[in-house]
């Protein structure tokens, strides 16, 4: 099982608002789906260089606009140290928040 790296950020705008900058993507090679309104989660279909990678977005409205958590799971087909693995998935995770953010309030 792949470890977890978690992270959240509060997003000045309403769930719906930011659920549809989320959900704004072309299909790649991940497969999506929406267990409530506010959450969607995604799974690697195929992939050269990862075996698996499972990640989510979870919406809590808040009184300033929206807090949002993101989790990703990442294995490679590769080894590598977990300490260096971790980084780069932390890396990740507060990067696409900070992008998510940016793209919804402008």
């Amino acid at each position: 099982m792949a470890d977890v790296t978690e992270s959240s950020i509060a997003i000045p705008a309403s769930p719906d608002q930011v659920m549809a900058v989320i959900a704004d993507f072309e299909k790649y090679l991940l497969e999506y789906e929406w267990p409530t309104e506010n959450e969607v989660r995604w799974h690697l279909v195929s992939a050269q260089l990862l075996s698996a990678m499972d990640g989510s977005y979870v919406l809590t409205p808040t009184a300033d606009g929206t807090d949002v958590s993101y989790r990703l799971a990442v294995d490679l087909r590769i080894p590598m140290i977990g300490l260096i693995k971790r980084k780069a998935e932390k890396t990740i995770v507060d990067r696409a928040l900070q992008g998510l953010r940016a793209r919804v309030v402008g």
